[in-house]
């Protein structure tokens, strides 16, 4: 069996040979195996830029996946119906996909229990957004907060502090475990759009001010990991509420609990999905279309 990945996101290397893949199953970039593929994974946001032909042949009996981790408020022609109705197969993260490829990677399960050392009010708040990406009206947002609490911010948008070594995502983890709250704002609203800037914090050890999903819930490890910017009336309401916070260290201390108790269910069942790779659990759902289609 082929499955022909059309184009890869964003163009970045292809994994084509994860841990698991059934032997007789054959991923590939080869464009040349367009007509006897019997898959074919296009990256929507990127398709139209990367497509070399004016038109695709679909052929008989093939499947055609839509492959994208972008939120669709960003690319909102994702759900044009002339455009939707040419797969048979959605990858992508919504919990209700045919292959979930969520816009995160948990760690080892233990380093969420690590339970973070006293901090200081030195290192409140910081911030590490960079994309102007903003449906979400993150970025306004932010910029109201900073009128009533010192937000370090260490990314391109509203930048005041820079990183002494900027070695990427390590250094982010490093300089997150010295803060108190991390600024955790998607660039989008939508259901189930839980990125990377959720879980961060949450294994650095501080506590993530979050703007995004309205199902976060179902994607947090414990009761009171988060503070929800949705539950206060304005940026001053939980500015306020943030200082609380910091001079209060029970009541700071309690958004840890959560880590020496079991973990939510919700959330293992998430972590149990991405033990298998998305391109081999595509693949076994390929198998399973093929045999029913017999």
């Amino acid at each position: 069996m082929y499955i022909l990945f059309y184009n890869t996101m964003f163009s970045f290397p292809l994994d084509c040979h994860p841990p698991g893949l059934p032997e007789d199953c054959i991923l590939s970039t080869d464009r040349s195996l367009l007509s006897v593929a019997e898959a074919v994974v296009f990256h929507i946001p990127t398709l139209m830029k990367d497509m070399q032909e004016k038109e695709i042949e679909k052929r008989d009996g093939q499947c055609w996946v839509a492959w994208y981790s972008e939120c669709e408020e960003n690319y909102p022609w994702i759900l044009d119906p002339e455009i939707s109705s040419l797969f048979d197969v959605y990858m992508n993260y919504h919990l209700s996909a045919d292959v979930v490829l969520p816009c995160y990677h948990f760690r080892s399960l233990e380093s969420l229990r690590i339970v973070p050392p006293e901090k200081t009010s030195e290192h409140l708040l910081c911030a590490f957004i960079s994309s102007l990406f903003n449906k979400s009206g993150r970025i306004e947002y932010l910029k109201a907060l900073m009128d009533y609490l010192p937000v370090h911010s260490y990314g391109t948008v509203l930048h005041n502090r820079s990183l002494a070594s900027d070695q990427g995502i390590a250094s982010k983890m490093n300089m997150l475990r010295q803060y108190k709250f991390c600024i955790a704002f998607e660039n989008a609203i939508g259901e189930d759009y839980v990125t990377e800037k959720f879980y961060q914090p949450l294994y650095a050890g501080c506590i993530p001010i979050y703007m995004g999903a309205p199902n976060i819930r179902d994607f947090s490890p414990g009761e009171q990991a988060y503070i929800d910017v949705r539950d206060f009336n304005s940026p001053s309401d939980l500015a306020l509420y943030i200082r609380y916070l910091d001079e209060h260290e029970e009541a700071y201390r309690a958004y840890f609990r959560w880590k020496s108790q079991p973990f939510r269910n919700s959330f293992l069942r998430l972590v149990k999905e991405q033990e298998i790779h998305p391109f081999v659990r595509l693949a076994f759902y390929m198998k399973k279309i093929i045999s029913a289609s017999g």
